[in-house]
């Protein structure tokens, strides 16, 4: 699909609020933080916060993130850096890959989870580094549709939008063994 004009994003940012997911505007076409982010690691915007950054705006202006870990009801993502990964995934995984809200990137899937089992303590960044991609948690943050991917100045999109929630699923199912594997890293701020 071509992208031929902008697309507002306060109907989407309502939408992801209403989740109950915490935002933040991203700067236009890019994966960086329009504002200073810290804070809402921690706290949720308000919905009148929400209005002021996305009204009368669109995806050639700003973009959308949304802050993964415990500030978001324990929201994870998995990013698929590579198609093929994300299929043979979803192909051992298919229950799963249909009901896990999934956002298509320039290379391949964004796939988000709640988890009750955080894999580290709260309030420590986390990211896990694998070799088609990331899993990626508290104190990061991911790119949102309809938010413009930096590079081809095309809209994410949502291939499964969520609709009331965004399921539980266990960090077995994306193939983490045991939190104990699991490495930290602050280095990382936001996903392709």
């Amino acid at each position: 699909m071509k992208y031929s004009r902008p697309i507002p994003l306060l109907p989407e940012a309502m939408r992801l609020h209403g989740l109950g997911l915490s935002l933040i505007p991203l700067r236009s076409a890019s994966k960086n933080a329009a504002i200073r982010w810290k804070h809402n690691q921690r706290e949720r915007a308000d919905e009148r916060a929400i209005r002021d950054w996305f009204r009368d705006t669109d995806n050639e202006q700003l973009g959308i993130g949304i802050v993964l870990g415990p500030v978001s009801g324990n929201v994870m993502v998995r990013d698929f850096d590579r198609l093929d990964a994300y299929q043979h995934w979803a192909r051992l995984n298919c229950r799963l890959a249909k009901s896990l809200p999934t956002v298509e990137t320039a290379r391949g899937r964004h796939v988000y989870f709640r988890c009750n089992e955080l894999p580290i303590a709260a309030g420590v960044g986390f990211c896990r580094h694998l070799a088609d991609g990331e899993l990626r948690g508290e104190r990061h943050y991911v790119v949102a549709p309809p938010s413009l991917h930096p590079r081809t100045k095309q809209p994410y999109r949502w291939s499964i939008a969520p609709n009331d929630s965004i399921p539980v699923a266990k960090l077995e199912q994306f193939g983490i063994r045991t939190p104990a594997g699991v490495t930290q890293s602050m280095s990382c701020l936001s996903v392709s």
